[in-house]
C-alpha cells in the first residue's frame, strides 16, 4: 500500500469518525426534546394545567403567530419578518455585487 493510499483511507476513517459523532449529536438532541415535551405534558395532564408549555406554536391570525418557550409567549408577525427578510436579501445582493466590482478593479490593476 502506497503512502497517498494510506492517507487516502486515514481520510476517509476520520470523516466517518465526523459523521457518526454528527449524527449521534443529533440523535440525543431529537431524544432529549421529545423527552422534554413529553414529560411536560404528562406533567400537565396530570395536574390540569394550563399555562403556557415549554415548546409550542399557536396560529392567532392569518399573519400573527404566538410562540411559547419555557413559559414565555413571543409574538410574531409575519409581515415584519417578510420585510425584514426582504431588506436583508437587498443588502446581501448589494454587498455581494461591491465585492465584484472590488474583484474586477484588482484584476485590472494586476494586468496592468
Amino acid at each position: 500500500m502506497s503512502r497517498a493510499d494510506r492517507k487516502k483511507n486515514d481520510k476517509s476513517k476520520e470523516n466517518n469518525k465526523i459523521g457518526r459523532k454528527l449524527f449521534c449529536i443529533s440523535i440525543l438532541l431529537f431524544l432529549l426534546i421529545f423527552g422534554i415535551k413529553t414529560v411536560d405534558n404528562a406533567f400537565r395532564s396530570m395536574l390540569l394545567i394550563d399555562e403556557p408549555k415549554v415548546f409550542g406554536h399557536l396560529r392567532l391570525d392569518e399573519s400573527i403567530h404566538q410562540i411559547y418557550f419555557l413559559g414565555e409567549k413571543v409574538f410574531v408577525n409575519e409581515e415584519d419578518i417578510r420585510e425584514v427578510y426582504g431588506y436583508m436579501t437587498d443588502e446581501v445582493e448589494v454587498f455581494i455585487q461591491m465585492i465584484k466590482d472590488k474583484k474586477g478593479q484588482l484584476v485590472k490593476r494586476n494586468e496592468q
